[in-house]
């Protein structure tokens, strides 16, 4: 794919970068655009944390990835699942 062989920074304004180095913890607040390159071999955890503040981001993001075509696999896994549980848990809460 294209995507290996091309690099957005040249094109972005504001961008910061950030080295992170082994036994480093980064946490990203939810909506922050990001990418990561490991020029070596690397081992690296990562996950999403989806709260109620974050929310209306979280969704606000999976609409745009809806629209821009963004494969599955570089999406939050089972978002809408999870979305549909919390919202449920919500109305029975308020009742």
């Amino acid at each position: 794919s294209r995507q290996r062989h091309m690099s957005l920074l040249p094109k972005l304004q504001g961008v910061v970068r950030l080295v992170v180095n082994a036994g480093d913890t980064l946490f990203l607040p939810g909506g922050w655009s990001h990418c990561v390159y490991t020029p070596v071999p690397t081992v690296a955890l990562g996950g999403n944390f989806l709260t109620r503040r974050g929310f209306g981001i979280s969704l606000d993001i999976w609409r745009l990835e809806d629209r821009l075509g963004v494969r599955p696999i570089a999406r939050f896994p089972g978002f809408a699942a999870v979305s549909l549980r919390e919202a449920d848990r919500l109305v029975t809460a308020m009742r």
